[in-house]
């Protein structure tokens, strides 16, 4: 599959590397598949663009840079795939101000070539959480 995207130029997905999200995205029921983009000028960032709609993706960041975030999750992996756990990350102008999505992680078992957003119930973790330390709060992501 050949698409453009003005993000990305063009791209060209292979049929192995679609990934299916029966259910859609939170917001976005409509956008089915995507693929990750792993661009070189934004690691450690992964691209979750979709391939209905080339405008439309998603920075990621692995779960598993997020200390202990994975421990939390693991009832809701389930036992129904090799899951690897990504959060979205919300990016801005200033760095500092970046956040990562604890609430909504994106699951993808790329053997299977599925996703899925799950929304996580726990208190600790927030859909606005800081990415980078931040002095001013004391808070940081991982």
């Amino acid at each position: 599959m050949k698409l453009y995207s003005r993000r990305f130029g063009e791209l060209i997905v292979p049929p192995e590397k679609v990934i299916r999200f029966e259910r859609g995205i939170v917001g976005f029921p409509e956008y089915r598949r995507f693929s990750l983009v792993d661009v070189e000028e934004t690691s450690p960032f992964l691209w979750l663009v979709c391939l209905d709609e080339p405008e439309f993706g998603l920075p990621l960041l692995p779960g598993a840079l997020i200390e202990g975030y994975l421990d939390d999750l693991r009832p809701y992996l389930g036992g129904d795939g090799d899951w690897t756990v990504y959060v979205v990350v919300t990016l801005d102008d200033r760095p500092e101000r970046a956040t990562v999505n604890l609430k909504g992680p994106i699951l993808i078992d790329v053997q299977r070539r599925v996703g899925k957003q799950v929304v996580v119930d726990c208190e600790s973790f927030r859909v606005a959480h800081p990415l980078l330390y931040n002095a001013d709060t004391d808070e940081k992501a991982g």
